[in-house]
């Protein structure tokens, strides 16, 4: 899900303004932010592919717990064997600024609605996303 809210262009990957919108939503200092892409982008193209960005997803839960990012902690964030285990980071959502034109309003119920990406709701059926009050919570409501 997360993916689906950074890609604004809706391309397959992140760009470095679509993720400095995204990730400065996590709290960390942009010193770290910038330290962090350079560990994910792999392919040091300046965009992350999906892959790179769960990486950088899982290497800003390690930031937010105040680990110093060193290469071996790096290392084991990213491939050892408790990589798949690490949980999402803190992303605050209702800070995110998404631009309007990409918003359509859905209803949660008779008395609330909230904005999401139009990607978010017409691609969800195809990928298997399925907005939730949980996941809704944390958006803003209207």
């Amino acid at each position: 899900m997360y993916f689906q809210i950074a890609d604004l262009d809706k391309d397959g990957r992140i760009s470095g303004v679509e993720g400095v919108q995204f990730f400065q939503t996590s709290g960390l200092p942009k010193a770290i932010l910038a330290q962090i892409w350079s560990h994910a982008d792999v392919n040091l193209n300046g965009y992350l592919n999906r892959f790179e960005f769960d990486n950088y997803l899982k290497l800003v839960t390690v930031a937010q717990s105040k680990r110093e990012l060193t290469p071996d902690i790096v290392k084991a964030a990213l491939y050892g064997p408790a990589s798949p285990k690490i949980p999402a980071p803190r992303i605050d959502l209702e800070s995110l600024v998404v631009p309007q034109q990409n918003l359509k309003t859905m209803t949660v119920d008779s008395r609330s609605k909230v904005q999401l990406p139009d990607t978010m709701l017409s691609n969800s059926a195809a990928n298997g996303v399925k907005p939730t009050h949980a996941g809704i919570s944390r958006l803003t409501f209207i």
